[in-house]
């Protein structure tokens, strides 16, 4: 079998959901399967031609993109913050003139990389295409590639929701919304988070129920865990790791908590992340005598090896929206402490089944309260405790070969309908 799929920003800098739909092409690899990735080309940086046993090929993105790509990439540039600035006009601009295709941002980058799938399959002759949602453009493109090859089974796998979270006079509209009814109407298969089961348990969905099927982000891989050297030096240190964009991520509650807690302890904070939410952070380094680091940005293999000599890894969600990275986290077993902003969080539940967590909830609890939770917590930790197994079980979702499986089915259904 033959399997394509499509995501966006790759190796060795890769966005979330691109990290995520490796772990699930890693699982079709494993299976004896041949796999195939076109991603979009990053800017100034040399993509990999084979990258775990999958074969990757690139499309060269909208000038938009490549813009917002070259400032993420090289932050230090004298080009980054101008090049970021047009990026994001042209962003606005363009979905303003775009608003009744919304979210489209132009329908020439999709046509191009529609054209690119059917090139590629004429080619190779996939058994299987699967788009990755986000990006749009990848989802728009299955779809039209689907609208000419219905023979060819297509997966739509949609890591984020369909409802607008980021532009506050569109945040309240529901996901029924013309472009979800056009991919249900043509896909084999719709996979969607279990933590967005409400937004899909709906009436008006009641058509398509029979191709609609949850999993969950599939980055437990607990292995993991046992790679790269354990931190040992006296300092502990602790982990930040993702992004710290509005709505989703704040810090505030975070920073009070940590500086509450660290006088008299050799700890520090550390902020793997970038954007202007991160830079904002930076005069901390001074003003807590490096118990507030920002290192910023570093690749995923980097990211990795982090982990593994970490102390304790940190998250945080003020938003109703899951995190890819918790599960990476978990895989890890290290402690986690988790600063829940929001009572529809999705990560908190999560964390609550992992032994090595603890949620801290200053929504409704003090930070004083939340600081003695921390300290109770930390203080609770003995040797035996640190070495003892972690359940797994609770994450059956969220293991790489669950999400594959789930997808394999679509290609198993096309057969037995021409059986």
């Amino acid at each position: 079998m033959k399997i394509l799929i499509i995501t966006d920003k790759y190796f060795p800098k890769p966005l979330a959901n691109a990290v995520c739909m490796q772990k699930v092409a890693d699982s079709f690899v494993q299976m004896g399967y041949s796999v195939d990735i076109l991603a979009f080309k990053d800017t100034g940086i040399k993509g990999e031609n084979i990258y775990n046993n999958c074969k990757v090929y690139y499309i060269v993105p909208d000038i938009r993109n490549r813009l917002y790509n070259y400032s993420f990439n090289f932050p230090d540039s004298p080009f980054a913050k101008p090049f970021q600035t047009i990026a994001t006009f042209m962003n606005r601009l363009g979905k303003l003139i775009m608003l009744p295709f919304t979210p489209l941002y132009s329908f020439g980058f999709p046509l191009r990389l529609k054209h690119r799938i059917e090139k590629l399959h004429k080619n190779n002759k996939y058994n299987l295409i699967i788009s990755v949602y986000q990006p749009f453009e990848a989802a728009l493109a299955g779809y039209w590639f689907k609208k000419s090859h219905k023979d060819t089974p297509f997966c739509l796998y949609t890591l984020d929701t369909f409802i607008n979270q980021k532009y506050s006079f569109l945040a309240k509209k529901s996901n029924r919304n013309k472009w979800l009814y056009k991919f249900l109407n043509e896909t084999d298969e719709f996979i969607y988070m279990r933590s967005r089961i409400k937004e899909y348990d709906k009436p008006w969905f009641e058509n398509w129920q029979h191709k609609m099927f949850y999993s969950d982000i599939p980055l437990m891989t607990p292995v993991n865990r046992l790679i790269g050297a354990e931190h040992t030096s006296a300092e502990e240190k602790w982990v930040y790791a993702g992004s710290l964009d509005m709505p989703h991520y704040k810090t505030d509650d975070l920073l009070e908590i940590f500086l509450k807690i660290s006088k008299g302890h050799n700890r520090q904070l550390l902020f793997y992340s970038r954007g202007e939410n991160a830079d904002k952070l930076k005069p901390y380094e001074n003003e807590t005598k490096g118990k507030i680091r920002v290192p910023g940005y570093v690749s995923h293999d980097e990211l990795m090896k982090i982990y593994s000599e970490a102390n304790i890894l940190v998250s945080i969600k003020y938003s109703d929206q899951i995190s890819a990275k918790i599960f990476e986290y978990m895989s890890y077993g290290k402690k986690i402490v988790h600063i829940s902003g929001n009572p529809d969080d999705p990560n908190a539940e999560y964390i609550k089944h992992y032994s090595k967590g603890i949620v801290l909830a200053p929504y409704k609890d003090p930070i004083e309260e939340c600081a003695r939770q921390l300290t109770e917590w930390l203080d609770s930790w003995t040797e035996e405790k640190e070495n003892m197994p972690i359940d797994y079980s609770y994450f059956e979702m969220n293991r790489p070969e669950y999400t594959a499986e789930l997808i394999l089915n679509a290609v198993r259904r096309r057969e037995n309908e021409f059986q």
